[in-house]
C-alpha cells in the first residue's frame, strides 16, 4: 500500500461517517484501530521483537469499543484492557511455548496495544466533546498542516544515521539544516491554519486552544517520523519501503495516535 492510499484509507472513512452517521463514527475508528495494531506489529515483528498480536488486540480494540459504548468513562477502563492484554500475553506464549525473546515481546505487546488503543481512544473522545464534528476536523486540519508544511521539505528523510546510533546520539550532535528548515515549515503551516481556525471557526479553536493543539500537532508529526526512521533502521530497511506494504498504515497514522489523546486531555482541562 503506497503512502497516499494509506493516507486516505486512515482519514477518509472516520470523517466521511462524521458527516453522514456520527454516532458510528467510534465503531469505525475502532475497526481501523483493529487494522493498524496488525500493521505495526508487522513492523515490531520485522525488527526483531515479534509481539503478540492477539494480546495487543485487546487493550487497541477494546479501548476505543469501550469508549464508543461509554462514552468518556470508558477511558477509566485502560488499567483492565492493559491488565487482560499482558495476562493472555503471558498465557498464549506458555500455550506456544515460546522460550527466547519474550521481554522483547512484552514490550513490543504493551507498545502496540496502549499506542493504538490511547491513540484511537483519544479520536473518539474528541468527537463525544461538545461540538465534537468541530473539534476532529480542526484537529485533523491542524495535524495535516503540521505534517504537510514538514513534508515539503522532505521532513521523514532528514535525520541520517547517526541520529540514531547510541554512541553518536550521546555526542549530541546538531540536527541537520534541513531537518530545522521542516520544523519552521511545519510550525508556520500550522500557525496559519490555526489562525485560519480562530478567525473563521472561532468557539472552541480560541487562541488558547489553537497554539495548546497546534504545538501537540507539531511535536506529534516529527515525533511520527521519528519513529518511523527508527523502525525502518532497525528493520533494516533504512532506504527503501517496507516490503509488502507493511509499515504504510502505521506511518499515515502515527501522528495521529500520538497527538490524539493529549489534544482531548487539553481541550477536556480547558474546558472545565
Amino acid at each position: 500500500m503506497g503512502k497516499i492510499a494509506a493516507r486516505l484509507a486512515v482519514s477518509v472513512p472516520p470523517l466521511a461517517i462524521l458527516f453522514v452517521a456520527p454516532r458510528h463514527f467510534g465503531t469505525v475508528v475502532a475497526v481501523l484501530a483493529a487494522v493498524i495494531v496488525i500493521d505495526i506489529s508487522g513492523v515490531l515483528a520485522r525488527a526483531g521483537a515479534r509481539p503478540v498480536l492477539l494480546a495487543a488486540a485487546l487493550p487497541a480494540v477494546g479501548l476505543p469499543v469501550a469508549v464508543t459504548l461509554n462514552g468518556g468513562t470508558g477511558w477509566q477502563m485502560l488499567p483492565g484492557w492493559f491488565a487482560a492484554g499482558l495476562l493472555s500475553m503471558f498465557a498464549l506464549v506458555v500455550v506456544f511455548g515460546r522460550r527466547s525473546g519474550v521481554s522483547e515481546a512484552l514490550g513490543a505487546t504493551s507498545l502496540a496495544g496502549l499506542v493504538v488503543g490511547l491513540g484511537a481512544s483519544g479520536a473518539i473522545l474528541l468527537s463525544t466533546l461538545p461540538e465534537g464534528r468541530t473539534w476532529v476536523l480542526g484537529f485533523a486540519a491542524l495535524l495535516l498542516a503540521a505534517e504537510g508544511g514538514a513534508a515539503l521539505l522532505g521532513r521523514r528523510r532528514t535525520l541520517p544515521r547517526w541520529a540514531f546510533d547510541t554512541e553518536a546520539a550521546v555526542a549530541a550532535r546538531p540536527l541537520p539544516p534541513a531537518a530545522a528548515q521542516a520544523f519552521w515549515a511545519s510550525l508556520l503551516s500550522t500557525v496559519l491554519v490555526g489562525g485560519a481556525l480562530a478567525v473563521i471557526v472561532g468557539d472552541p479553536f480560541t487562541p488558547m486552544i489553537v497554539v495548546g493543539v497546534g504545538l501537540i500537532a507539531v511535536l506529534a508529526a516529527f515525533a511520527g517520523g521519528f519513529l518511523q526512521r527508527v523502525a525502518a533502521v532497525e528493520t533494516g530497511v533504512a532506504d527503501r519501503p517496507l516490503s509488502g506494504g507493511v509499515g504504510a498504515l502505521t506511518s499515515a497514522a502515527d501522528a495521529i495516535l500520538i497527538a490524539a489523546p493529549l489534544a482531548y486531555a487539553l481541550a477536556r482541562s480547558l474546558a472545565t
